[in-house]
Protein backbone atom coordinates (compact mmCIF):
# COMPACT_ATOMS: atom_id res chain seq x y z
CA UNK A 1 0.00 0.00 0.00
CA UNK A 2 1.39 3.50 -0.95
CA UNK A 3 1.87 6.01 1.67
CA UNK A 4 -0.76 8.39 -0.31
CA UNK A 5 -3.20 5.93 0.03
CA UNK A 6 -2.89 5.41 3.82
CA UNK A 7 -2.37 9.15 3.97
CA UNK A 8 -5.95 9.75 2.63
CA UNK A 9 -7.46 6.79 4.26
CA UNK A 10 -7.79 4.24 1.89
CA UNK A 11 -6.90 0.82 2.67
CA UNK A 12 -7.64 -1.22 -0.22
CA UNK A 13 -6.58 -3.01 -3.54
CA UNK A 14 -6.13 -0.23 -6.34
CA UNK A 15 -6.16 -2.84 -9.59
CA UNK A 16 -5.97 -2.23 -13.11
CA UNK A 17 -7.93 -4.22 -15.15
CA UNK A 18 -8.29 -4.84 -18.98
CA UNK A 19 -5.98 -3.92 -21.99
CA UNK A 20 -3.06 -2.59 -20.29
CA UNK A 21 -0.03 -1.94 -22.12
CA UNK A 22 3.32 -2.80 -20.84
CA UNK A 23 4.73 0.59 -21.15
CA UNK A 24 1.92 1.90 -18.81
CA UNK A 25 3.06 -0.45 -16.14
CA UNK A 26 5.92 1.55 -14.44
CA UNK A 27 3.81 4.63 -14.41
CA UNK A 28 0.88 2.90 -13.18
CA UNK A 29 3.05 1.22 -10.11
CA UNK A 30 3.65 5.12 -9.47
CA UNK A 31 0.69 6.69 -8.77
CA UNK A 32 -0.90 4.05 -6.36
CA UNK A 33 -2.29 0.76 -8.34
CA UNK A 34 -0.61 -2.38 -6.72
CA UNK A 35 -2.74 -4.82 -8.87
CA UNK A 36 -2.90 -5.49 -12.28
CA UNK A 37 -5.41 -8.10 -14.69
CA UNK A 38 -3.98 -7.61 -17.40
CA UNK A 39 -5.66 -9.17 -21.00
CA UNK A 40 -2.64 -7.72 -23.60
CA UNK A 41 -0.81 -10.32 -24.64
CA UNK A 42 2.59 -8.65 -24.78
CA UNK A 43 2.12 -7.24 -21.81
CA UNK A 44 1.46 -10.22 -20.20
CA UNK A 45 4.21 -12.47 -21.49
CA UNK A 46 6.72 -9.34 -20.97
CA UNK A 47 5.06 -9.18 -17.28
CA UNK A 48 6.03 -13.07 -17.27
CA UNK A 49 9.35 -12.35 -18.09
CA UNK A 50 9.86 -9.62 -15.72
CA UNK A 51 10.39 -7.20 -18.45
CA UNK A 52 8.98 -4.07 -17.23
CA UNK A 53 10.47 -0.82 -19.35
CA UNK A 54 12.25 1.87 -17.50
CA UNK A 55 11.08 5.01 -16.59
CA UNK A 56 14.65 7.52 -17.08
CA UNK A 57 13.18 10.86 -16.21
CA UNK A 58 10.38 11.98 -13.73
CA UNK A 59 8.22 14.94 -14.46
CA UNK A 60 6.88 15.07 -11.15
CA UNK A 61 6.77 13.18 -8.16
CA UNK A 62 4.00 10.74 -6.87
CA UNK A 63 2.94 8.46 -4.46
CA UNK A 64 6.41 5.98 -5.06
CA UNK A 65 9.57 8.11 -4.89
CA UNK A 66 12.28 7.70 -7.52
CA UNK A 67 14.86 5.61 -5.95
CA UNK A 68 17.22 8.30 -7.72
CA UNK A 69 16.13 11.61 -6.28
CA UNK A 70 18.65 12.65 -9.83
CA UNK A 71 15.87 11.39 -12.30
CA UNK A 72 13.60 14.00 -11.31
CA UNK A 73 14.03 16.48 -14.46
CA UNK A 74 13.13 19.74 -12.06
CA UNK A 75 15.98 18.17 -9.68
CA UNK A 76 19.06 17.66 -12.11
CA UNK A 77 21.82 19.90 -12.33
CA UNK A 78 23.26 20.81 -15.32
Amino acid sequence: MHRCCVRLGYGKEIRAVGDVLIDQVPLMLRCGIDSFAVSNETALKRLSEGRLPGIDNHYQPTAKPSADAKSYSWRRVS
